[in-house]
Order: C-alpha cells, then sequence, then structure tokens
C-alpha cells in the first residue's frame, strides 16, 4: 500500500512542474506554503518533498495546529484519498460547473450525494451535514474520509452548498472526465486501498497536457 510521503515523492520526482516553489521566484502558491510541518521534521526521508509540494490548499489532506500542519505522512491511501491528493497537482487551473459534477457523480453508486432546494436557512437539510465533522479542526487525519456531498437547486441553477462539496466532488468529477482516475461498473470505490501496481497505472495515463 502506498502513503502519502511515497505519493508525494513519486510526483515530486516525476514532474518538475508540480513543484510550486522555485529558488528566488515568487509563484502563485507563495501565500499558501507550509513553513513548519508538525510531523514532518527536517530529517524525515520526504521532508524535502513535502516542504516543496504540499500547501494549505490541499484542504482534506492537512489540518492545521499550533504547532504547526499535521500531512499525516504515514497515512496509507485509499481512493477517495488519492482523489484528495492528485489533484492538487494533475488537475490545476480546471474547473466544471457544480451542474456537470452533480451529472458525473450521480453515474457513481457509491458516492453519497445529498440535493435539497437550496437555502441560506440554519436550519436548512443540508446543515445537518455539515455537523457530520467534515469541518472537524481537532487534528484528526480526513485524507481517506468521504463525506456525502452536498449540491442545492435553485431554480435552473445547481449550486454547491459547502467548500468540502465543490473541492472534493469537483476532483472527483475531474479525475472521471480526465480518465485519471475512474468508477468502474458504476462504483468509484473509495475505499479501496491504493496498491504499487495501482499507483503506477495513474502515471502511466495520459494526463501530461493537463
Amino acid at each position: 500500500m502506498v502513503d502519502k510521503a511515497e505519493l508525494t515523492v513519486m510526483i515530486y520526482r516525476l514532474f518538475d512542474r508540480y513543484r510550486p516553489y522555485k529558488a528566488n521566484q515568487k509563484t502563485d502558491y507563495s501565500d499558501y506554503r507550509i513553513e513548519r510541518f508538525a510531523d514532518v521534521p527536517k530529517n524525515h526521508w520526504a521532508y524535502t518533498e513535502i516542504s516543496s509540494i504540499v500547501t494549505r490548499d490541499w484542504w482534506n489532506a492537512v489540518r492545521y495546529s499550533s504547532n504547526g500542519y499535521f500531512f499525516y505522512p504515514d497515512t496509507k491511501l485509499n481512493r477517495i484519498g488519492a482523489a484528495n491528493v492528485l489533484p492538487v497537482f494533475m488537475l490545476e487551473n480546471q474547473d466544471i460547473p457544480a451542474a456537470e459534477v452533480l451529472q458525473i457523480l450521480s453515474g457513481m453508486r457509491d458516492i453519497p450525494i445529498i440535493l435539497n432546494q437550496y437555502s441560506l436557512d440554519p436550519n436548512s437539510p443540508e446543515a445537518f451535514f455539515k455537523q457530520d465533522g467534515r469541518y472537524n479542526e481537532a487534528g484528526r487525519d480526513q485524507t481517506n474520509i468521504l463525506y456525502p456531498l452536498l449540491f442545492g437547486q435553485n431554480g435552473d441553477e445547481i449550486l454547491f452548498t459547502d467548500d468540502y462539496s465543490g473541492i472534493l466532488g469537483t476532483n472527483l468529477a475531474l479525475l472521471q472526465k480526465t480518465g485519471i482516475m475512474t468508477a468502474w461498473n458504476g462504483k468509484f470505490e473509495g475505499g479501496d486501498m491504493l496498491t504499487r501496481s495501482k499507483k503506477l497505472s495513474l502515471f502511466c495515463t495520459d494526463f501530461i497536457p493537463i
């Protein structure tokens, strides 16, 4: 099985273009750089690669603490975990509307989707799901966890009703759309662990133009 540190190192070594920090050069990622990790000390075997790539906009894959950001480098990745990691590198500067995301994900029977009428009412149905732990800042590793994806319908418009759903939902839809990581027989099988053979198959897909 593949952990977060191993996958990060592979991407760092294979693809120079996904290294956001370059010597004496300000990049779009500069404001998101993590200066201190709580669980990746400078003597960690993958410190150079992790500190060069991992940013605060990993969102579902890092957690803030007063001692620095937790990356959980030894976490063994399942397919949901990979979906939380890969798009940061492979799918940057791409976006698709919520309606298209909903259409793509509706074809995956094991991706939980909640669609309600859009409402700002704090007692709306989707508000219940926002208390399910997806915004837990207590330091728990959320990389491999799949929460229901929340969509709202406002007339003819489909919207994401929370950031978690917008980020992970878009990642999953883009992975499917580009063919990097796809559903099989109507299931994404997000709980399946990422093995070395599956990891290699990801990098054999033709995503270089992305």
